[in-house]
């Protein structure tokens, strides 16, 4: 249970700096902020089950030994892969300008422009771009757990019609982004993730659609149920989603059975895939598009779950069962500081219950929980 442990979280300190916005030659205080959190042991990740291609155990820290190929680099059976060398230098590389775990992430940079588009037909969708992060030799088992920290970004974003391959597991199923409603404004995100099996989908629904420029967890499972499939779960943030079936759009209630196989009809784990792999369907008054998308934290086990290096959660009680709590908008994370983005706007959602007294907590990837922090909202100021 979380924390029952000695080893669990301390928070130390804690420290809101108000974001400010100009208006008019003032100076206005807009009721959100960065909170930077003080303390130990506020990560804790657990990481003898896992298995990884760097020694800074996914967060991509560690970029040595990479043996430069004409358009992308290898190591240890893995490839950075990209169109062209140019593209390789530009668009599929490791950046230290934003991460969420250690000082730099896998970005993928996509950029489709008018002189790209190849089609007879301007209404026709033209296939996008074509680029990944590969893993030739992973080890087959009968489960497979992962989990990645994923963020979507502009500079100017904007969703292709259909959707783009995010996570391929070959001969399992590739999992796409997908918009459900066919909404494609620029400042909305996925409201579901489609996994696409062999002439069948299942649909992950995330509760609510996911913001641009915002870190988010993304944990799946897959396990082998014989020769009848496999089943599947799925996590946001550390908690579980719903699943279901994409033509009786009922919750999946037995082993998805037409997934991807090899040719002897096997369930088999091939080649992983992590990046856009292929960025597919936009439309000619769709261009141009020029966005990016990073990962962080990458883990893989055949063992058990492997949870979010670190959750925060504030709630209108002390008693953690009891409150009823929201998980902020996470910006870095490290043992000893953790930085999110907060504001009055998210406490107002609390405060509905009637409480003015707010709780902290930390849970790190042991699932040891710290102590409630009491929560001070008066420097919040709302402007």
């Amino acid at each position: 249970m979380a924390g029952t442990s000695l080893e669990k979280p301390i928070i130390s300190n804690l420290c809101f700096v108000p974001l400010e916005r100009s208006e008019a030659g003032a100076v206005i205080t807009t009721g959100r902020g960065i909170v930077s959190l003080q303390g130990e042991r506020l990560l804790q990740q657990q990481t003898d089950h896992w298995i990884h291609w760097s020694e800074s155990q996914g967060s991509f820290e560690d970029t040595t030994g990479w043996e430069r190929m004409p358009n992308g680099w290898r190591r240890d059976n893995w490839e950075c892969w990209s169109n062209s060398e140019r593209e390789r230098d530009m668009d599929v590389t490791f950046d230290s300008s934003v991460a969420i775990l250690g000082n730099q992430s896998f970005r993928n940079h996509l950029h489709y422009t008018l002189e790209n588009w190849h089609h007879p037909k301007k209404n026709e969708p033209g296939k996008g771009i074509f680029k990944h992060l590969g893993w030739l030799s992973p080890p087959d088992s009968d489960q497979y757990y992962y989990r990645y920290y994923v963020r979507y970004s502009g500079p100017t974003f904007k969703w292709t019609n259909n959707s783009f391959k995010q996570f391929y597991l070959i001969k399992l199923f590739n999992m796409n982004p997908s918009m459900g409603d066919k909404d494609l404004s620029e400042d909305k995100g996925p409201i579901m993730y489609d996994l696409q099996g062999r002439g069948d989908r299942i649909f992950v629904h995330l509760g609510e659609r996911m913001e641009l420029e915002r870190w988010y967890c993304i944990e799946l499972m897959v396990r082998k149920m014989g020769t009848e499939g496999i089943e599947v779960k799925f996590w946001l943030d550390g908690k579980p989603c719903n699943i279901t079936e994409v033509d009786k759009y009922t919750p999946l209630s037995f082993p998805w059975k037409e997934s991807y196989r090899d040719d002897n009809g096997r369930l088999s784990f091939k080649e992983l895939e992590l990046g856009t792999v292929n960025c597919q369907n936009w439309t000619f008054d769709q261009l141009p598009v020029d966005q990016n998308i990073w990962f962080d934290g990458f883990a893989l086990s055949t063992k058990r779950r492997i949870y979010p290096a670190a959750l925060v959660e504030i709630g209108d009680h002390p008693n953690y069962q009891a409150a009823r709590k929201i998980t902020p908008k996470i910006i870095h994370l490290s043992d000893q500081e953790i930085k999110f983005q907060a504001g009055l706007a998210d406490i107002a959602k609390l405060a509905e219950s009637g409480n003015t007294s707010f709780s902290l907590w930390v849970t790190n990837n042991r699932e040891e929980r710290s102590n409630p922090y009491s929560l001070d909202i008066s420097s919040w100021r709302q402007g």
